[in-house]
């Protein structure tokens, strides 16, 4: 009986650990480089919910020049899943407009596996800076846990 219950143990086990490697049939991006300043997306309140939005956990970020380094956390099967810096913009242009916001898209593939993955992603911002300006205030807002969010003020140089 012991026999049993321990092949049938190894044989669950393994099917955990088979269910958390990257699925030969799953659309999992190959040409999306993480390393690269990507481009931010400009979001309206007409396609506000056009990308995906899976969680995602903010645990660093630093502005190095125009360009915003963040270090990211979530769930999945395996790593480099499209992670994708969104300007949010104001539903109305009416004065005073607020700083440019910007908050970040995952999307997820659909893996559903228990591992944690963390990924380093870079956004390009020379596009939101005002050169007439010393500085160029944006708001960086990102989630932190549960259903809590954070905005920080940056400020971007010329």
């Amino acid at each position: 009986m012991y026999k049993i219950n321990l092949l049938i143990g190894i044989i669950v086990l393994l099917g955990v650990i088979a269910s958390c490697e990257d699925p030969v049939n799953q659309d999992t991006p190959t040409n999306f480089d993480l390393t690269k300043y990507q481009p931010y997306v400009d979001l309206y309140f007409y396609n506000y919910d056009s990308l995906p939005n899976d969680p995602i956990f903010v645990q660093d970020y630093k502005l190095e020049g125009s360009n915003l380094k963040v270090i990211v956390g979530y769930s999945g099967c395996s790593g480099n899943h499209p992670i994708e810096l969104v300007l949010m913009h104001p539903s109305c242009g009416t004065p005073p407009i607020p700083p440019p916001t910007f908050s970040l898209r995952h999307d997820g593939i659909g893996q559903l596996c228990d591992r944690y993955v963390t990924d380093t992603v870079y956004f390009d911002l020379s596009n939101v800076i005002d050169s007439t300006k010393e500085e160029t205030q944006i708001q960086f807002c990102y989630h932190i846990s549960g259903a809590d969010y954070q905005c920080d003020s940056l400020a971007l140089a010329p």
